[in-house]
This record gives structure tokens, C-alpha cells and sequence, in this order.
């Protein structure tokens, strides 16, 4: 399997210090795209830093009516702001909720800051904010995401690894469920955009791997 990026994340180097989150708020105007999500874990806390995962299979970028979303040769999902329509049927496609409404209108994620890589300017913000190396990225052939408190892996195929904390087990149900019966309004919506822009969606079957 070909070697991508991936963020890689480790809960017992981790002092939920919320650097990362800022680091990359400061760096993008408060879109929120980094997440750092508590836990209880025995009698102590641990957390969870998280963003888009830049699947393998991106369930947002097999959605989107206005194919505004890429994934690179470097593994880097991106949206393609110019193309993009607002519809959000990205953000409900994600297991990860990884997506979020810019100023604009139109959709936006974490990008692994692609500009400074691609210029080799430096890393991830938030990577280089943190200061104990509980997150990094590199260069892996899979993700291993395969944690209780997250959606299987098998549905999207993160390209995230996660170090697990050495003692006891989380116990947090962080993603909340998505039903299925949500959907109707924002189907509504966007087959009414896909209508104006000549597209046709018959993509409906994906809904059965979204919990």
C-alpha cells in the first residue's frame, strides 16, 4: 500500500494543554477544524486531538454533488472553495465531523496545512505547537484507527494513527450517532442543488456504514 501523510496521535504523552486547537485557530480564523475532546480514564483524564483524517475512502469527498472535494497524491483531502455550493451533505457524510460552514458559506477543513508542506516551509501548526510530541504526522501505508470511542475504520479509512493509553480503556462515546431520518431535509436540499447544477445523485446506499 502506498505511503501517505497521517496525523498521528499519542493519549500518554497528551496534557491537554489545548495548544494544538489554538495554534491551528490562529493560523485559519476560528473555523474550529482541530478538536480536543476530554475523557475520563480510570481516576485520571486523557484526550483525544482530532481533525479530518484525510481518509483513504472520504465518504464527503464520494457525496459532494459538485465534486469540489480531492483527495492528492500526498494522501491531502481538500476542498475546492470556488466549486463548493454549501450544501453540507459533506459534513453529514463524515463519521468524524471534520467539517464546518466557513464565513463564506461554503465548507471548510483542516487542509494539513498543504501550503507550508508542499513550499517545505514547515509542519502542521498544530503539530509544531504541541509541546510534548503527543501529535505528529509522517509519512505511514494505513491508518490505525480501530479505538472504541471512534467510528471502525473500515467506513472511511482514516489516515490517522493513534497510540493508545497504556492502562484501562475509554469509556466516552465522543461521535454522536447520526440518524438516519435527519437526513431527509438536507437530502431535499441538495438534490435541489445537484437539480440546478445538472447533477444526479444515486449515491444513497453509503448511508447504511454511517451510524
Amino acid at each position: 500500500m502506498e505511503k501517505q501523510l497521517a496525523f498521528i496521535f499519542d493519549h500518554n504523552k497528551c496534557i491537554i494543554c489545548n495548544a494544538c486547537v489554538d495554534a491551528c485557530n490562529k493560523a485559519y480564523g476560528n473555523l474550529n477544524w482541530r478538536k480536543l475532546i476530554v475523557f475520563p480514564i480510570d481516576n485520571a483524564k486523557t484526550a483525544l486531538s482530532i481533525s479530518c483524517n484525510h481518509c483513504d475512502d472520504p465518504k464527503c469527498m464520494e457525496v459532494c454533488p459538485a465534486s469540489a472535494i480531492k483527495k492528492d497524491e500526498m494522501g491531502i483531502v481538500t476542498i475546492e472553495r470556488d466549486k463548493c455550493i454549501g450544501c453540507g451533505f459533506c459534513s453529514w457524510a463524515c463519521p468524524y465531523e471534520a467539517l464546518t460552514f466557513g464565513n463564506d458559506g461554503t465548507m471548510t477543513k483542516c487542509t494539513f496545512c498543504e501550503d507550508r508542506i508542499k513550499a517545505g516551509k514547515g509542519i502542521p501548526y498544530c503539530v509544531e505547537a504541541c509541546p510534548t510530541g503527543a501529535l505528529a504526522f509522517g509519512w505511514v501505508e494505513k491508518g490505525e484507527a480501530d479505538v472504541n470511542y471512534l467510528p471502525p475504520s473500515n467506513i472511511t479509512k482514516p489516515r490517522i494513527v493513534i497510540r493508545k493509553p497504556k492502562e484501562g480503556s475509554i469509556r466516552a462515546s465522543v461521535i454522536h450517532e447520526k440518524k438516519e431520518e435527519n437526513y431527509l431535509g438536507l437530502l431535499l436540499f441538495t438534490l435541489l442543488s445537484e437539480f440546478a447544477l445538472g447533477y444526479s445523485l444515486f449515491r444513497l446506499p453509503y448511508w447504511s456504514y454511517v451510524a
